[in-house]
């Protein structure tokens, strides 16, 4: 039985084939994949069906930001109209266009002398975790799409998504504009979302049966991008708690975020 494929969407030429050969392709097969780029394609035919051929049927995809080539971003455009889960990676911040600065991107450090290593190991990890959640690696657009389907969703991670979206959006904007250094991109945004799930399941909202789960996650979003007079009214439009009761609440929040989230 043939492997499910991984489709990589990257330039071709030098350096780029050896990075596919060296890096993309163990990483893909350490994921138990089947590694397929474009110039594998050596069939006669049109290359442009062949290439929706591949995007359709591939099980995930990698594609590489790096120097904005414009066939990248076609078929990339191709890949999430497709609702394909793409991981992204990217040597430098300004190859991420804005509109793709909402979702987590692998950066890497060429002048790490073992940024090939890392990259490979990072790939195949995110690919694995990818596998297990394609809904991770897509815009909250298409997910809402795929919302449909049989598969079953947490129905907080739209909300969730949207937000660390936003998040990561404008932390990378901001990182866009400063100067005297390269900036390389993170994955802030998942930690947020790694620590708003985290701060819920400690229970400290157990006293606020009224607290849907929304609007948890949305206290604790605000709290941790410093909008805390969002947090307060939101929690005294739903709360029948004392404001005492409410105040000891945030603080505590904050205080989970200052300890665990900024530290």
């Amino acid at each position: 039985m043939s492997k499910d494929t991984c489709f990589v969407i990257m330039p071709f030429g030098p350096p780029c084939d050896r990075y596919f050969k060296n890096i993309f392709v163990p990483a893909i097969e350490d994921a138990g994949l089947q590694a397929i780029r474009a110039d594998s394609i050596f069939m006669p035919s049109a290359i442009m069906p062949d290439i929706w051929r591949f995007l359709s049927e591939a099980k995930v995809l990698v594609a590489d930001l790096t120097g904005r080539n414009p066939n990248v971003f076609y078929e990339l455009g191709l890949a999430h109209a497709l609702q394909k889960p793409v991981i992204l990676v990217a040597n430098n911040l300004d190859d991420v266009p804005f509109d793709l600065r909402g979702l987590r991107v692998l950066g890497y450090d060429k002048e790490n002398e073992d940024w090939g290593a890392e990259l490979r190991r990072t790939i195949a990890a995110s690919l694995k975790e990818t596998l297990s959640d394609p809904a991770r690696a897509m815009p909250s657009t298409f997910v809402e799409r795929r919302a449909s389907e049989p598969q079953k969703m947490d129905p907080l991670q739209t909300v969730l998504r949207q937000l660390t979206e936003e998040v990561r959006a404008m932390r990378r904007q901001a990182d866009s504009h400063e100067s005297g250094r390269k900036r390389f991109i993170n994955s802030e945004g998942e930690e947020l979302e790694q620590f708003t799930r985290t701060v819920i399941n400690l229970g400290v909202f157990d006293d606020f049966p009224e607290a849907y789960d929304e609007l948890k996650f949305r206290i604790v979003i605000w709290l941790a991008r410093g909008q805390t007079n969002s947090a307060r009214d939101a929690l005294r439009a739903v709360s029948s708690k004392s404001q005492t009761d409410q105040e000891a609440l945030l603080h505590r929040i904050s205080d989970l975020v200052n300890r665990l989230y900024r530290a």
